[in-house]
């Protein structure tokens, strides 16, 4: 190897002397700059990790091949012939340890991060320039880069996002400021543990700002707010309870659809399949829904979207019951104004809900009813 070859290594995080520069080779593709490199590594002494004696030999080289990046744009590509040892004193069997540890050298890092300040440059797009993973980017960012949080502001909304390809957690919680529109902070996780250390290291003078928390049905949030945050008023957000609410109506129209499961095979134009093929009306806002009557479709005989409807709800009384307090609820949601007859509304709603003969909105019910008082300031407060 020549001295730029060695000069290379180094990049990469080699020592001069781990490698054997007689057998070590080096090539550079014309068309596409890829680099590759043959890496041989001196032979040293290298106990056994089982028995720790150091008469071992070596019983085979394997070809191991390792991605490298120093700059954008230019891959390398590192065929690392790795010695396979046999002990002669236990007869185990270990590979040499890999020298070249992290996909991406220093040098490569810096370069990483500075090409991340462009405002179009994506973490995507980086993973691609420099040929390592994504996560692999998104590490060298936390690691290198502390975004500092902004100030607690007047309302705040706790959510969380699913993290679990990017975090060692399934979610990661995330704070916004609702009325400037901005992203305040974001945790790794939404433990409650987590919360604790992060709330409990901003200056108390702060907290004592916020004065609105909106949240999801995650009872974690409730504790974290009602300690750290004394002034703030809780509400739950009222998209998070349609939302529950729709999902327990697709399940009830789904298990009235499993009754006709029989007839699907034989008759296109069945209940089974009307109700498969229209289950969108039973979870969105029908006001919205379009509807076009195809020449040649199974349905043509319904001119419009309320001739839909009725055939779906003609099906079966408990769905047609269970459609309707449905819509009752949603209409409750959208259209009320904060009286003290709302909390009386709401536990009317949830005896309703509690009487139905499914058990998806029994389930409703019981969770209206945790989370009514919430669910009411939310009411109070809506024009925040």
């Amino acid at each position: 190897m020549n001295d730029d070859s060695i000069e290379l290594l180094k990049f990469v995080g080699l020592h001069t002397y781990d490698v054997n520069k007689e057998r070590t080779t080096l090539y550079v593709d014309s068309t596409t700059s890829e680099i590759t490199i043959h890496l041989y590594l001196n032979r040293r002494i290298i106990a056994c990790p089982f028995c720790k004696s150091t008469n071992t030999v070596i019983k085979e080289t394997r070809e191991k091949h390792i991605n490298h990046c120093i700059k954008p744009k230019q891959k390398i590509t590192i065929i690392l012939h790795q010695k396979k040892f046999i002990c002669k004193e236990c007869r185990h069997t270990f590979i040499e340890n890999n020298p070249i540890g992290e996909p991406i050298s220093y040098y490569g890092k810096l370069q990483m991060i500075n090409s991340l300040r462009e405002p179009r440059m994506t973490f995507s797009n980086t993973s691609s320039d420099y040929f390592v993973p994504l996560t692999t980017v998104l590490r060298t960012f936390d690691e290198c880069v502390d975004i500092k949080r902004h100030t607690l502001s007047k309302v705040l909304c706790f959510d969380e996002v699913y993290s679990r390809k990017l975090t060692r957690t399934k979610y990661s919680f995330c704070m916004f400021d609702p009325i400037s529109n901005t992203l305040l902070d974001l945790l790794d996780a939404r433990r409650k543990n987590v919360l604790e250390e992060y709330f409990i290291h901003i200056p108390i003078k702060e907290r004592l700002n916020v004065k609105y928390v909106n949240i999801d049905m995650w009872q974690t949030y409730v504790d974290i707010a009602e300690r750290y945050l004394p002034n703030a008023t809780i509400c739950v957000d009222s998209f998070h309870v349609i939302k529950h609410l729709t999902e327990a109506m697709d399940k009830i129209r789904l298990k009235i659809q499993r009754k006709f499961v029989s007839t699907k095979d034989t008759d296109k134009s069945s209940f089974y399949w009307l109700l498969k093929s229209f289950h969108y009306y039973f979870v969105e806002d029908f006001d919205k829904i379009k509807y076009n009557v195809r020449p040649k479709s199974h349905y043509s005989y319904l001119p419009d979207k309320h001739a839909v409807l009725n055939a779906l709800l003609s099906i079966d009384k408990d769905l047609t019951d269970a459609y309707y307090l449905k819509e009752s609820y949603r209409e409750f949601n959208l259209t009320e104004d904060y009286s003290k007859e709302s909390i009386t509304k709401v536990e009317d709603f949830i005896e309703k809900f509690k009487k139905s003969p499914f058990e998806e909105f029994i389930d409703f019910g019981i969770l209206l009813n945790h989370w009514k008082y919430y669910i009411v300031v939310c009411i109070k407060d809506s024009h925040l």
